[in-house]
């Protein structure tokens, strides 16, 4: 008898630890009548193959980043904050020493282009209509987020014009707050 509630307590445990398939994305909104605009997100990674994390809180005069990006290979810690418009501070350090550009688990896969040309991201843009999911929406705003995110199926793309993965904090952030959108479907 203790050997079934001892088994029954390590399967539910571990199916409580192995958690969720999909993007845990909270997101946390104060704005009434006696509060001042605040929005705040924290976000993990939806993909098994590819770890992340966001959180982000924008209040009227801050905008405040954390991106923490592959804890066991480029172990990216990157941190921005805007105050009244103006960037306070912006940076990033990569502790790691394994730097991949192509990850994959049994459900999906992930792969980074760094340093992407042009015409490159033109041909991403031209096949849109095949994705799922792409951000930013217009080639044109490439520029200004310094990345994209392209997703179909099981498979994500991220591209930067940076060397690095340093700039993927914002596309990823848009990325999961659609899968969290999904799963309130």
């Amino acid at each position: 008898m203790i050997f079934k509630k001892t088994f029954l307590f390590l399967g539910f445990l571990v199916g409580f630890l192995a958690g969720p398939v999909h993007a845990t994305c909270n997101e946390y909104l104060a704005d009434g009548p006696n509060q001042t605009y605040e929005f705040s997100y924290i976000c993990n990674s939806s993909s098994k193959s590819l770890d992340y994390q966001i959180i982000r809180r924008i209040t009227e005069k801050i905008d405040f980043e954390f991106f923490q990006f592959d804890k066991r290979g480029w172990n990216i810690l990157c941190t921005k904050a805007v105050y009244e418009d103006r960037e306070a501070f912006n940076d990033c350090k990569s502790f790691g020493f394994k730097n991949k550009t192509d990850y994959k688990s049994k459900v999906d896969s992930a792969h980074l282009l760094l340093a992407i040309e042009f015409d490159k991201i033109d041909d991403f843009y031209k096949k849109r209509t095949q994705y799922d999911f792409v951000f930013p929406n217009h080639i044109e705003e490439f520029n200004s987020y310094g990345c994209a995110v392209f997703f179909s199926g099981n498979n994500l793309e991220l591209l930067t014009s940076a060397s690095t993965a340093y700039k993927l904090g914002e596309c990823l952030l848009q990325f999961e707050l659609y899968q969290t959108t999904l799963l309130k479907r």
